[in-house]
């Protein structure tokens, strides 16, 4: 609570204070729109969970995630089909204890809701998939 941060002035907010690190999401849509509030929060909620389950938090309370700087862009695909991509940042905040954070990490955790998200959230969206690596798979 309020009391507890500031009785003696030395308290934080668990999730700030840390390394904030963006990340960028994209979907393929039929029809051009921004996310919704609700398809936003989804977004951040897996995002979080991932990151906290990744990093081996205590929880989803040291992460902190809002969706920024969405765009919507027409293109073609190689069948010839009009679509619109949908990007964004997930700008996720992490708590002033995560020291192990890194853009590969982030990028990784963005990627897996990002999947996630276009299968189970978002209408009438397709992940942007891609390109596959020369690496055989373990």
């Amino acid at each position: 609570t309020d009391t507890d941060i500031f009785t003696s002035g030395t308290n934080t907010v668990r999730g700030c204070g840390g390394p904030e690190i963006q990340s960028t999401f994209d979907f393929s849509m039929a029809n051009p729109r921004f996310l919704t509030g609700g398809e936003q929060k989804s977004i951040c909620r897996l995002a979080v969970d991932i990151a906290a389950k990744r990093l081996k938090l205590d929880g989803p309370q040291d992460v902190r995630c809002y969706v920024s700087d969405q765009r919507v862009t027409p293109y073609t695909t190689n069948k010839g089909e009009d679509l619109f991509r949908v990007e964004g940042d997930a700008v996720l905040n992490f708590d002033a204890s995560i020291k192990n954070m890194n853009q590969g990490v982030v990028n990784t955790i963005s990627r897996l809701a990002s999947d996630l998200a276009a299968e189970f959230v978002v209408q009438g969206a397709s992940v942007e998939t891609q390109a596959p690596s020369m690496a055989p798979s373990v």
